[in-house]
């Protein structure tokens, strides 16, 4: 199953936005959410279940099935290097000219871009 880039963004924003610290909202939960309805559940779950190999969600696995509960601080550091919609739109953009990459070329691509936008030497 391929990584839904856009998935694993809004998924991110969404437990940052919507999930209460130690407090925890299963897979069919974050659906629900705004961000997330475009998504299949499926494609969420796939998100978290990657992200949280990735260090980037806490999970928690009960018999009703996967919670996250909050993001880590590789969570923050990474959301927050793709949290503006124009540095993310141009990160993107950059990545689909080479068909993708590794999460941390998406961040040193995205800071680029952040960087440039706040005036700072790349």
């Amino acid at each position: 199953m391929k990584l839904n880039r856009d998935c694993m963004r809004d998924v991110l924003l969404t437990v940052e936005e919507e999930v209460g610290f130690k407090d925890s909202v299963s897979i069919q939960t974050l659906h629900t959410f705004p961000r997330l309805k475009e998504y299949e559940l499926v494609d969420i779950f796939y998100c978290v279940e990657k992200l949280t190999e990735a260090r980037f969600v806490k999970g928690i696995t009960y018999k009703g099935g996967p919670n996250v509960s909050e993001l880590t601080f590789e969570g923050h550091e990474f959301i927050a290097s793709i949290r503006d919609d124009d540095v993310w739109s141009k990160t993107k953009n950059e990545l689909g000219k080479v068909g993708g990459a590794t999460v941390p070329i998406i961040v040193e691509l995205a800071t680029s871009f952040l960087k440039t936008k706040l005036g700072l030497p790349v």
